[in-house]
């Protein structure tokens, strides 16, 4: 009967310990989804913000990440500059979901007025062009007005609906025609 305690006492010790180590694990795996390097949102909006993208990452098997940075290397970068950009700080920051590392990330670059959405998609994509365009439109009418936590909220809300959307019907969402 001693020896069994004994035995039952060190399962749970040893239990113990492992949870302890597996929770660094799942945490670093949520990763980061928000940066904003300019300083424009507050920690209550980056905390709701990250708190979305996270539940997001859980539910679709999608990373969901937003930069907000000052320029994006030059003062008027060109269609290829602001994809290279995204895609370097992309590749750099380890991001995406899963063993793809999928994802898309949306970078505002606030003095020089750019903007930029890229997408990293393998084994499937939900957003479609017509999305992208659809979600870069609903953003930058923020954008214009400096409103930008508005503009992080229309983002993370416009691709949960077209997550929402293509976890529904396996199709991509698409802007209805007007």
């Amino acid at each position: 009967m001693k020896t069994l305690k004994k035995l039952f006492s060190t399962v749970l010790a040893l239990a113990f310990c492992a949870s302890l180590c597996l929770a660094p694990c799942a945490y670093a795996s949520s990763g980061k989804y928000v940066y904003d390097e300019y300083g424009v949102l507050n920690t209550e909006q980056i905390d709701s913000l990250e708190k979305q993208a996270a539940q997001m990452a859980s539910d679709y098997n999608e990373g969901v990440y937003l930069l907000i940075t000052d320029t994006m290397g030059t003062s008027d970068p060109s269609p290829t500059e602001r994809n290279n950009f995204a895609r370097s700080f992309y590749e750099a920051n380890g991001l995406g979901v899963g063993a793809d590392k999928e994802g898309i990330i949306f970078v505002i670059a606030i003095d020089s007025r750019d903007y930029v959405t890229v997408k990293k998609q393998v084994s499937s994509d939900p957003f479609s062009d017509d999305g992208v365009d659809a979600l870069e439109s609903r953003v930058t009418e923020y954008l214009s007005n400096n409103h930008w936590s508005a503009a992080a909220d229309e983002y993370y809300n416009t691709v949960e609906e077209q997550l929402s959307f293509y976890a529904a019907t396996g199709n991509q969402w698409s802007e209805p025609d007007p």
